[in-house]
């Protein structure tokens, strides 16, 4: 699939003392719902969920959300990338 699979999402964004809030949720929520029936608008709701929870990060970082420990082992930054290519074009949704 061109966008990462959920278990692989939630490896890469676990952390073993701290819990999902919300907008993780959110992220989490899209990209399941992304997998069950893949198209423009699922990925334009993960986007937008993805969209929302940068933003979270960026208060909560000051503007650094790359650097927040969820993003240890790149999966914000891939989810990202990934979503932004199909939505453009560059990757198809299988």
């Amino acid at each position: 699939m061109a966008i990462i699979s959920y278990e692989k999402w939630y490896e890469l964004t676990k952390e073993t003392l701290n819990w999902r809030g919300t907008e993780l949720s959110a992220v989490d929520n899209a990209l399941k719902a992304y997998h069950k029936s893949a198209g423009t608008p699922t990925a334009q709701q993960l986007k937008t969920a993805l969209d929302t929870y940068i933003s979270y990060l960026n208060k909560k970082t000051d503007m650094n959300w790359a650097s927040y420990s969820r993003n240890n082992k790149g999966g914000i930054l891939m989810l990202r990338d990934e979503v932004q290519d199909m939505l453009d074009g560059q990757i198809s949704e299988e």
